[in-house]
């Protein structure tokens, strides 16, 4: 008998969950920044978490939109993060990140730098873009 997690959840199946929702392929571009969020909320697992966590102007006049999707009691998150210009959107960056303290709160990018910071100004992730 698998062992049920405090969650309902079997202990043995949160291996494939998590690879059902980290491997889940991703459109890369959308019409708008509504229809991102309804494929992040499809992703979802039901009964978990997924939402936007905030949109951020940048200099170039574009916007950079934060949406994630929990990943189910292994305290991990599916980013992904758009780029809106004009209406289209455009998914630059799309990663897992472990998450209780290490939420997204700012992303900047410079030049081809991609970073994310938490509430405290602290950097959490860089990415070339």
């Amino acid at each position: 008998m698998p062992q049920i997690s405090a969650n309902n959840l079997a202990a043995n199946e949160l291996l494939r969950i998590e690879n059902a929702i980290t491997n889940a392929p991703f459109p890369t571009t959308f019409d708008s920044e509504v229809e991102l969020a309804r494929a992040v909320l499809r992703l979802r697992f039901p009964g978990y978490g997924c939402g936007g966590r905030g949109a951020y102007a940048q200099s170039d006049g574009s916007t950079r939109s934060v949406f994630s999707v929990e990943i189910p009691m292994l305290e991990k998150e599916r980013y992904f993060v758009g780029r809106t210009s004009g209406k289209q959107v455009t998914v630059i960056d799309d990663f897992v990140m472990r998450s209780p303290t290490n939420q997204v709160k700012q992303v900047k990018i410079d030049g081809t730098q991609i970073r994310y910071y938490d509430e405290k100004g602290t950097l959490l992730r860089e990415k070339q873009m």
